[in-house]
This record gives structure tokens, C-alpha cells and sequence, in this order.
């Protein structure tokens, strides 16, 4: 028969078994989102276009603050989504932010040609 301190012991075995499963289930579904990104978006010209014009239209390089309170909560809140966007991209492909700057710098340019 077993007694309370092996059973305790079972449970927190057990316990810990699915929590172990649980991280690896979180784990490969994080990277398949990353994998996502970065075969989805980030390994197209085009993809790296439409997501520097989102993070341009968020307003990365904006001000957030302001004395109306209103206005400054909405340009918390996209710059939140903008930073949110930045991390998925960096993490997906380290340094693909600044590459993704140069190629819009050099667009830039050949248009001013």
C-alpha cells in the first residue's frame, strides 16, 4: 500500500510530467508561428515592404505623447502593436529590421532618381 508521502510524491511527478508537456506543446507552436513569419513574410522583398509600411503607418518613430490623454492612450496603444510586430520580426530573423530599412532607404532613393 502506498502512504500519503508516495502519493504526494505521484501527483507532483505527474504533475510535473504535464507541465513539461504542456511548455513543449507552447514551444513548438511559438516556432512554427516564427516559421511562419519568417517563410510567410520575411523571406519575400514584397513581405518585408507591406510590414515596414505597417510599422510606418503605426507610427514607429512617432511621439507618443501628448497633453490630451485620449491622444496620447491611441498612440500608446499602436505603438504597443508596432513594438509587439518588431519583437515577432527580430525574433523570427535577427537583424531583418535594419535590412528591411535599407532596402526602404534605397527604394527611397532610385524613386527620387
Amino acid at each position: 500500500m502506498i502512504d500519503q508521502d508516495e502519493q504526494e510524491l505521484l501527483v507532483d511527478k505527474d504533475k510535473l510530467a504535464r507541465q513539461k508537456q504542456e511548455q513543449a506543446i507552447a514551444y513548438a507552436e511559438h516556432q512554427k508561428f516564427l516559421d511562419d513569419w519568417r517563410t510567410g513574410v520575411l523571406d519575400s522583398p514584397a513581405g518585408r515592404r507591406i510590414v515596414w509600411d505597417i510599422i510606418g503607418l503605426l507610427g514607429y518613430q512617432k511621439k507618443m505623447f501628448s497633453s490630451d490623454p485620449l491622444i496620447m492612450a491611441g498612440n500608446c496603444s499602436t505603438h504597443d502593436v508596432c513594438m509587439t510586430i518588431i519583437k515577432h520580426i527580430e525574433e523570427a530573423q535577427p537583424g531583418i529590421l535594419f535590412r528591411m530599412q535599407n532596402e526602404f532607404r534605397s527604394a527611397q532613393a532610385n524613386r527620387e532618381k
